[in-house]
């Protein structure tokens, strides 16, 4: 279901984003509704006009679970529990939005990450890149760990 984004300006909103999220137990029903009803809102915020989006984090969507939906190339994946486990030595500044903040901001972000996460049949996975996709699963996870950019 597609569901509304949490925004920042509101005070109610910026305390959602502000609160850590908590981790997925195995075999955590919510956890998989919370994970459909991200993709679904991702998918109709990912249109030219509709803001764009490349990934979201539960929180945005009012859920304190630690769950995120990234577009890597042409795929959505989901990730609970996701974790950096390996950062490159060297940097990029961009130009980043958010689907929950106004207008963009210069951020600073590793080049190339490892994360590993959980995948929805509870599988233990990885991912490792470079680029773009590396700059928004940090994003996400900043988000789980109610960090802003």
């Amino acid at each position: 279901m597609v569901k509304e984004i949490v925004k920042a300006s509101d005070t109610i909103g910026k305390l959602i984003l502000e609160q850590k999220c908590i981790s997925v137990k195995k075999n955590d029903k919510a956890a998989v509704e919370v994970a459909r009803d991200l993709l679904d809102t991702a998918k109709a915020y990912e249109g030219e006009g509709n803001g764009d989006c490349v990934g979201l984090a539960s929180n945005q969507i009012g859920s304190n679970l630690r769950v995120i939906v990234v577009k890597i190339g042409d795929s959505w994946v989901t990730m609970f529990n996701p974790i950096i486990a390996q950062r490159s030595t060297d940097w990029i500044e961009n130009e980043e939005g958010c689907l929950s903040l106004e207008g963009t901001r210069t951020v600073k972000r590793y080049c190339g990450i490892k994360v590993v996460y959980t995948d929805s049949k509870g599988k233990s996975k990885s991912w490792q890149g470079r680029g773009l996709a590396a700059c928004i699963i940090q994003h996400e996870i900043d988000h789980l760990n109610g960090r802003l950019i």
